[in-house]
C-alpha cells in the first residue's frame, strides 16, 4: 500500500479520490463511486465534511476498508437492484434505458428529490468523481448504487419531527395530507405550533389539492442551510476589513 501511496501522492502531499479510482480500475477492480462515498461516509471521523484529497492516513483507511467490502456486485446482483430501482430510475431519466445516463450535475437534484440534504462537503465530493476526463453522467448502475447506499452519514439533519415523514407516508407517495401534517403538533421534543404548521402549509402546500409534499420542504431547508452558510462567509470576510 505505500508503494501505491508514492504512485499516486501529489505535490500538497494527499491523493486525490478519483486517483485511487483510477488504481484500482488499472489493476483490475471496478470501484463503484457511490459505494467509496458510503465507505467514507461511514468509515471516515467526519462524514459531515468529506474531503476529495486524502492525507496518507485517509488513504490507508479507505484501501484497507475498500479491500475488506469490495466496492462492485456480480452481475446477478446488479440485475437484481436494476429491476428493483426499475421505476425510480424511469422517474428520473425518462424510460427504461439501462444504456441511458442522468447528468452529473443533476446528481444533487436527485438526492434532494428522495428527501436527502446533502452537504456541501459531499456534493463537492460528487462533483469531483462524477466530473472527470468527460465522465460527467450517472449510469443506472451506479444510480442503483446510489440508492441502495445512500451515505446517510454525509447529509444534512433536520429536526427529529422530520423523520416522522417516513412514518406518515409509508407508501412513499412524497406528500402528506393536512390532517397528517397537524400530528406534528405532538411529535417528539420539536412540537411544530398550529402557526408553524400553517406557514408549512403556506409554502410547500397545495393551493387546488389536500397535499403538502415534504420534499419540497426538505429542499426549502437545504436551500436555506446554503444561504445562510453563504451570508456567514460574506459577514467573516466583511468583518476582517475593519
Amino acid at each position: 500500500m505505500a508503494s501505491v501511496w508514492e504512485d499516486l501522492v501529489r505535490e500538497d502531499n494527499k491523493v486525490r479520490v478519483m486517483d485511487v479510482l483510477k488504481h484500482l480500475k488499472t489493476d483490475g477492480q471496478h470501484i463503484f463511486k457511490f459505494r467509496v462515498i458510503e465507505v467514507m461516509s461511514t468509515e471516515f471521523p467526519d462524514p459531515k465534511n468529506l474531503p476529495w484529497k486524502l492525507n496518507k492516513d485517509e488513504f490507508t483507511l479507505l484501501m484497507r476498508k475498500l479491500a475488506e467490502e469490495g466496492g462492485t456486485e456480480e452481475e446477478e446482483e446488479l440485475e437484481r437492484l436494476r429491476v428493483k430501482w426499475r421505476e425510480k430510475w424511469r422517474e428520473y431519466y425518462g424510460s427504461d434505458d439501462k444504456d441511458g445516463a442522468i447528468a452529473s450535475d443533476d446528481i444533487e437534484k436527485v438526492l434532494q428529490g428522495e428527501g436527502y440534504c446533502p452537504t456541501r462537503s459531499l456534493v463537492v465530493l460528487i462533483k469531483h468523481l462524477f466530473n472527470d476526463q468527460g465522465n460527467e453522467s450517472l449510469d443506472m448502475d451506479e444510480f442503483v448504487q446510489m440508492m441502495e447506499h445512500p451515505p446517510k452519514d454525509a447529509f444534512v439533519s433536520g429536526p427529529d419531527f422530520y423523520k416522522a415523514f417516513d412514518d406518515l407516508d409509508p407508501e412513499r407517495k412524497g406528500y402528506l395530507t393536512r390532517q397528517q401534517l397537524r400530528t406534528l403538533e405532538d411529535y417528539g421534543d420539536n412540537k411544530l405550533t398550529e402557526a408553524e404548521i400553517e406557514e408549512m402549509w403556506t409554502e410547500c402546500g397545495s393551493k387546488t389539492e389536500d397535499k403538502f409534499f415534504y420534499k419540497d420542504m426538505l429542499h426549502l431547508i437545504w436551500t436555506r442551510f446554503v444561504l445562510q452558510k453563504c451570508m456567514l462567509h460574506i459577514f467573516a470576510k466583511l468583518f476582517t476589513l475593519f
